[in-house]
């Protein structure tokens, strides 16, 4: 996956401004940073989670910012939330493989 100059916006505030990455096949990457660094927006921009966002990424050659949500998972691209929405019956193993 490649991102380039992802800048993304809650209203009429500008929160990402020109993010870039790659990450490559089998590669594992975390997001870290303090709190409001933009991590989970970062990720929400790349889901179609958030409605104001502009920049290029990229999945194998496969543009995907236009594409709607439920089309990413073809890219094998899924967003596993880290609040409380789990099911209390799953295994975490379980959980983690509903966001896929």
């Amino acid at each position: 996956m490649r991102v380039e100059n992802l800048n993304a916006w809650y209203d009429r505030s500008h929160v990402l401004q020109g993010l870039s990455l790659e990450v490559n096949k089998s590669e594992i990457v975390t997001l870290m940073g303090r709190n409001r660094a933009g991590k989970t927006t970062t990720l929400r921009s790349l889901m179609d989670f958030l409605s104001k966002r502009q920049g290029k990424a990229d999945s194998d050659g496969t543009s995907f910012l236009d594409l709607p949500a439920h089309e990413r998972f073809h890219l094998e691209l899924a967003y596993v939330t880290e609040d409380r929405r789990i099911v209390p019956r799953l295994t975490v193993k379980e959980n983690l493989e509903l966001g896929g």
